[in-house]
């Protein structure tokens, strides 16, 4: 494909003796059917083998930023992680992107292309090295002068802005469609004459902006595409230069006639039975590259250009964190005046969901303001007083904590709630045994760092049905929603993957995964998937360290390989919301569920990942609470400020006074900014330690029990003199 500008008749006769060593090729094998998915998938995955072997210790592929970009393509469309996806000891490829992103985007087609490539990489194209890249292609096209337009320039410049979500000019479509030319084509350039490379770029693009393929336009130059079939099977890059296919040209306009909806079975796009597919497939080497015509050897190009023909994927390459940004807009649009969002059970529940999205996105709940100028935070904050749904509780602690807000700032009662719900008796924090609610309540608990009851796991562990899976109370059928949200509690006690219960559940998902990719909410009602069941298991698989949105071991065979992720992007809006199934309006629920897994958080948050949580301690006040302790210590934080002058501070913890099994495992520890200032560790049941404070400042306060399934009762105090 021809995206960097030829300069002068040197270049020129270069590409006139490159394209006239095709006289003499031999045919290329018919094949009477075309490759399956399988085929194609396996025949991937020998081509990025291959491919890494090319890459550079800086990060790059073919020395250019311009190559490296097709090979970004090609990985992010047979969904690679590019943060990961590099040869041993080399930069990654979007490494090298950043570091020559600024000598790189001097034209509009430069910075689409450069645009394309970091969205479909699921990065910010608004901050890419050191770049607004979406900021710098608008001020491009705003200067760029009448006649200095180029086809290829204005199509990768479509793209570009459609990868990153935003609405392409109509001036860019008005001068891509008035530079076609008679016979249906577009030309690189002014005087180079039609090709069916720019072509295919330029029909992409034009899909992209919302063109049919009934337009007069879009017709037109599907019909140049035609005449570009080659007798021996494939597209040749032009028929003034000959008729012989090539590698590059057959896959650019395989995924020209997908943009258009061509079956590429079609006699139009076939000769000798050849299907175009096929033929691309013929040109693959026993070392998984491509060549550009046979004979030629292994190249890199045309072995990165054939990657996303053969996965049936069309420009501009769908990305996760553009899905989830425009996902959060839409979801900006649901909120209520009063800063909550709403549901058909009140508005609670659906906002506690919304925090986990917003707070999955790094946003601040407290930006989030209706019009009332009441923002998320404020409406939960005067919720969670009155909150009697223990998994509603739950949720909203583990939102918090996700945000990085103290659960106690917002409501001191919030966390007892969920512990005084709980029965020692049964294990539950739900009488009525909901799974959701009682894995819900371990989110909360596991968020702020406090122990949670064995006996409350054995019940989920239990309750696990023999297929694997869950149901939404005790002794009902699995479904894919109640399995995920407990496969994230386990995962976050401590579950592996490889242990028993978390690879059964693996197991009933798999079961749940139907012919688009997606998850059914049960199979045993409907073999349909949904977007809320689709990131329901997603979140769940990720939480068990599954990504199943990198390689194809969640894919199921289609004519585009069927992943979770492309299945639950194809339910996304015009608007950005999230529908729940094909053809219906984006709702709140399925947006919110589609957000987190989407962006491939982790909820609840890791002891890692979060910050911790901690109860505000006035002076001269105390505080009784029960830590259940453990061999690897658990732990409940308290912060306080010291006066603004000098005061000797005097912290006294006691616990089960007298019974000096308590000395052995439960003290505390105080922090500053410094480090440690003081410790006590029981004696007889109790603890003191007194310091000087010289001004004013926060510290923390650790109290901690090693004391394995013991529940202590304690009562700390603070007092200034």
């Amino acid at each position: 494909m021809h995206t960097k500008a030829l300069t002068g008749s040197r270049r020129l006769l270069s590409l006139i003796l490159v394209l006239t060593l095709c006289s003499t090729l031999l045919p290329t094998t018919a094949l009477a059917q075309p490759p399956d998915a399988y085929s194609r998938m396996q025949a991937v995955e020998r081509s990025l083998s291959w491919i890494l072997t090319q890459q550079a210790v800086d990060g790059s592929f073919g020395g250019t930023p311009s190559a490296t970009i097709e090979v970004v393509f090609a990985a992010t469309a047979a969904e690679r992680d590019l943060a990961t996806w590099h040869a041993a000891g080399s930069a990654s490829a979007m490494d090298y992107l950043a570091a020559n992103a600024q000598g790189y985007t001097t034209d509009v087609g430069s910075t689409g292309k450069l645009l394309a490539a970091v969205a479909a990489a699921d990065m910010d194209p608004r901050d890419f090295g050191g770049l607004d890249l979406v900021e710098v292609l608008q001020t491009q096209l705003a200067a760029l002068q009448p006649g200095n337009e180029t086809a290829i320039g204005q199509a990768w410049a479509a793209l570009g802005l459609a990868a990153a979500g935003e609405v392409i000019p109509g001036k860019v479509i008005n001068t891509l469609t008035a530079m076609q030319q008679s016979d249906g084509g577009w030309e690189w350039g002014s005087g180079f004459g039609t090709d069916s490379n720019t072509s295919a770029v330029v029909l992409q693009a034009l899909a992209a902006a919302g063109m049919q393929p009934d337009d007069a336009a879009f017709a037109k130059g599907l019909g140049y595409m035609q005449a570009q079939v080659s007798p021996k099977g494939g597209f040749t890059y032009s028929t003034v230069w000959g008729t012989d296919p090539d590698a590059n040209s057959t896959a650019v306009s395989i995924q020209a006639l997908l943009a258009g909806g061509e079956d590429l079975e079609d006699t139009r796009w076939r000769t000798t039975d050849a299907d175009p597919m096929a033929v691309l497939l013929s040109w693959q080497l026993a070392s998984g590259a491509f060549e550009w015509q046979p004979g030629q050897g292994a190249n890199l190009l045309a072995t990165a250009q054939a990657v996303p023909a053969l996965l049936g994927k069309t420009l501009p390459l769908e990305g996760a964190y553009t899905a989830a940004q425009a996902a959060l807009h839409a979801l900006k649009a649901m909120q209520q005046p009063d800063g909550s969002f709403a549901g058909a059970f009140g508005n609670l529940g659906p906002s506690t969901q919304a925090l986990l999205a917003i707070a999955a996105a790094d946003e601040d709940p407290d930006a989030w303001v209706g019009a009332n100028g009441a923002s998320l935070l404020d409406y939960l904050g005067g919720q969670a007083a009155s909150i009697t749904d223990v998994g509603a509780a739950g949720r909203l602690v583990t939102g918090l904590v996700l945000a990085g807000i103290n659960p106690y700032t917002v409501s001191a009662d919030l966390v007892p709630m969920i512990k005084q719900a709980y029965s020692a008796e049964t294990g539950l924090y739900d009488v009525n045994q909901n799974t959701w609610n009682q894995a819900l309540a371990i989110w909360g608990l596991i968020s702020v760092g406090d122990q949670v009851p064995q006996p409350a796991i054995n019940w989920l562990l239990a309750n696990q049905n023999a297929d694997g899976g869950w149901g939404w109370a005790a002794g009902q059928t699995s479904d894919s929603n109640s399995t995920a949200i407990v496969m994230q509690a386990l995962t976050a006690l401590g579950y592996t993957a490889d242990s028993k219960v978390l690879t059964n559940a693996v197991t009933y998902l798999r079961t749940q995964q139907v012919a688009d990719g997606g998850f059914a909410y049960a199979t045993s009602l409907g073999t349909q998937s949904d977007a809320s069941s689709t990131a329901a298991a997603l979140q769940g698989l990720l939480s068990a360290g599954i990504d199943t949105s990198t390689g194809f071991g969640w894919a199921k065979p289609a004519s585009t390989p069927a992943t979770p992720l492309r299945s639950l992007l194809a339910l996304q809006t015009a608007d950005g919301s999230f529908a729940w199934q094909p053809g219906l309006e984006g709702d709140l629920l399925s947006t919110v569920q589609a957000i987190p897994a989407l962006l491939k958080t982790v909820i609840p948050p890791r002891i890692a990942d979060r910050a911790t949580a901690s109860i505000p301690l006035e002076l001269n006040s105390s505080s009784a609470n029960t830590l259940q302790g453990s061999s690897a210590g658990a732990f409940v934080y308290y912060t306080f400020i010291t006066p603004a002058d000098a005061a000797d501070i005097t912290i006294s913890l006691s616990g089960l006074p007298g019974d000096l099994l308590a000395s052995q495992g439960l003290g505390f520890a105080v922090y500053g900014s410094g480090g440690l200032v003081a410790e006590g560790h029981a004696l007889a049941g109790t603890a003191n330690a007194t310091f000087t404070s010289t001004s004013e400042q926060m510290l923390t306060i650790q109290v901690y029990n090693y004391l394995p399934n013991l529940n202590i009762r304690y009562n700390l105090a603070v007092t200034a003199r």
